[in-house]
């Protein structure tokens, strides 16, 4: 074999195995998960442990005379709690701004609630009257952070 034949097996040889190991970096540049995927998965990983956490819990709970905490769940879209009210007032003078504020106050000065709702997962709570018949939903999310 030639000096010439042998520098032209070699760059083929060179040049095969460039294209190879290109091909395969691409490949993984474009197995990678997308920003968005890396988020959903996130998002899966939260509401599993959330719910996990929660299902150790026994409802419904007692929270005060006038409020009964009846479940706890978490998806995708939100972090659900449902409440029963026992109020012995009217219904219709409740002040939902109010309860919102509240409850904003409350669980924005928590971290960890912070960083989940960060994720864009909303914390949702459900009101009920005793009879099951839905009162009002308060969602709140990051946004609603901002000021606490």
């Amino acid at each position: 074999m030639k000096l010439n034949d042998k520098v032209k097996s070699a760059l083929s040889y060179v040049l095969v195995l460039t294209i190879a190991l290109s091909a395969g970096v691409v490949w993984k540049q474009l197995s990678k998960p997308s920003p968005e995927e890396m988020r959903q998965e996130l998002i899966a990983d939260i509401v599993k442990r959330l719910n996990e956490e929660t299902g150790k819990l026994n409802y419904p709970r007692r929270i005060d005379e006038e409020t009964q905490w009846d479940s706890f769940h978490a998806t995708p879209h939100g972090v659900y709690y449902k409440y029963t009210l026992f109020y012995s007032g009217d219904f219709a003078s409740l002040d939902y701004t109010k309860i919102k504020k509240n409850i904003a106050r409350s669980i924005c000065s928590d971290k960890t609630i912070r960083q989940i709702m960060n994720y864009g997962l909303p914390y949702i709570y459900e009101y009920y009257k005793p009879n099951k018949q839905r009162l009002f939903s308060i969602e709140i999310t990051r946004r609603d952070c901002y000021q606490y």
